[in-house]
C-alpha cells in the first residue's frame, strides 16, 4: 500500500492504546476517547482498539425511543448509550471491533473527508490482507460486496478530531435487526426491505479468518505507521471513570434529547436527516432542539442556544444566523437548508 510510507512520515508522534479486555462497557470507552482527546499531548496521534458487550450506540443528535426498540433492548440485555459524534444509531457486541483515531485537526475545505480517509486506510488495508476487498462508500460507510460492514463518525474539540469506526465482524445481526428502528425514508431510498438487509459481517465473506486472527493483523498495520504501545495508568483510568459516571453512563446524556415542543419539522437531505423542534411562545423561540443522523463534527448546543430569544420570523432567524457557517454543526447541511426546515411546518 503506497500511502503507508507517506503516512508514517507524517505521524511521528504516534501511540496505540489497548483497553483491557475486562473493560467491555461502551460508556467507559467513549469516556476514554474524550479523556485522551482532551488530555494527551496536542500533537500526538492516538489509535485505540476496543470491543464491548451488546450495546446500541446513539449518534449525538438522535432521540433514543425514535431509533431503538427500548423494550426489546432491555429484554435482550442490550445496553443503550450515546456517543459524542454525529451520524446514525448502530448495534455493537463482542463480534464488533471498535477502532478510533485521535489526531490534530483544523476545520477547512476537505479536512473532514481527509480525516475519515486517514481513519479507514489501515482498516481497509488489513481487511484486504484477509481477502476482504472492502471500500469507502457514501458519506461514512465501508462496504463489502455491496453491503455495509462499517460506519464512521467523528467530532472536533480543542484542536483535535476524534474519529471512530465500528466494524461488524461476527456480530449478532439478528439482535441488531430486533433492537434498531430503521429510518424508513433511508431504507426506501436504498431500495432495501430492512435494516438487516443493509449490513453484513466480515466473517460471512470469502475469508474464514476469525476476529481473533484479524486483530493482530490490524495491530501490525498500525505499527507500520510508527505506533508504539501505550498503557493507561491507574490515574488515567480513574479520570476516565469520572467522565463515564458523570456523562456517558448517565440517563440525562443518553435519553435527554427527547423533545416535546410546539413545533416540529423534519427533512432528509443527501447529508442526512434533519429534525428541528421549537418551543415558540408569543412569537419568540423559547427553546430549540436539533436532531438527526447528519455527521456534524461540532456539537449543536451552541446553535440551539443562539436561536433562543429570536423572534420566529424568517428575516430575524436569517439575520441571527448570518455569517455563521452551519455545515460543521450539521454535517454539510447549509444555513438556507436549515432555515427551510424551521419554516416548513
Amino acid at each position: 500500500m503506497p500511502a503507508l510510507a507517506t503516512r508514517r512520515v507524517l505521524c511521528e508522534n504516534t501511540v496505540m492504546i489497548y483497553i483491557e479486555p475486562a473493560q467491555q462497557d461502551a460508556a467507559y470507552h467513549f469516556a476514554a476517547e474524550e479523556y485522551v482527546t482532551q488530555s494527551f499531548p496536542q500533537h500526538d496521534i492516538v489509535w485505540m482498539l476496543w470491543r464491548n458487550k451488546p450495546c446500541v450506540m446513539l449518534g449525538q443528535n438522535q432521540v433514543a425511543d425514535a431509533e431503538v426498540n427500548l423494550r426489546e433492548a432491555r429484554r435482550l440485555g442490550v445496553a443503550v448509550t450515546r456517543r459524542a459524534s454525529g451520524g446514525g444509531t448502530i448495534y455493537t457486541d463482542e463480534g464488533t471491533l471498535q477502532f478510533t483515531r485521535i489526531a490534530p485537526f483544523s476545520l477547512g475545505a476537505g479536512s473532514v473527508e481527509r480525516e475519515r480517509e486517514a481513519l479507514s486506510e489501515p482498516l481497509l488495508y488489513a481487511l484486504r490482507q484477509i481477502g476482504a476487498n472492502a471500500k469507502l462508500d457514501g458519506r461514512n460507510d465501508i462496504t463489502l460486496d455491496g453491503a455495509k460492514v462499517s460506519g464512521m463518525a467523528q467530532y472536533y474539540t480543542r484542536g483535535r478530531a476524534c474519529s471512530h469506526a465500528s466494524l461488524l465482524y461476527s456480530a449478532n445481526l439478528d439482535a441488531l435487526a430486533r433492537v434498531l428502528r430503521p429510518d424508513e425514508d433511508k431504507i426506501k431510498a436504498k431500495a432495501l426491505r430492512s435494516v438487516r438487509a443493509r449490513v453484513r459481517n466480515v466473517a460471512d465473506t470469502r475469508s474464514a479468518t476469525p476476529l481473533s486472527g484479524f486483530l493482530p493483523i490490524l495491530i501490525n498495520v498500525i505499527k507500520e505507521y510508527g505506533a508504539a504501545e501505550h498503557v493507561l495508568t491507574p490515574a488515567d483510568h480513574a479520570a476516565i471513570e469520572r467522565v463515564r459516571a458523570e456523562k456517558y453512563a448517565s440517563d440525562a446524556w443518553t435519553y435527554g434529547k427527547s423533545p416535546a415542543f410546539s413545533f416540529r419539522s423534519a427533512k432528509r437531505f443527501p447529508q442526512g436527516n434533519l429534525d428541528v423542534s421549537l418551543d415558540v411562545a408569543q412569537g419568540v423561540i423559547k427553546n430549540c432542539v436539533i436532531c438527526g443522523d447528519f455527521l456534524g463534527v461540532l456539537p449543536t448546543a451552541s446553535l440551539e442556544t443562539r436561536l433562543v430569544g429570536v423572534p420566529y420570523i424568517l428575516a430575524d432567524v436569517r439575520a441571527c444566523l448570518a455569517g455563521m457557517d452551519l455545515r460543521p454543526y450539521l454535517g454539510g447541511i447549509a444555513a438556507d437548508e436549515f432555515v427551510s426546515v424551521m419554516f416548513s411546518g
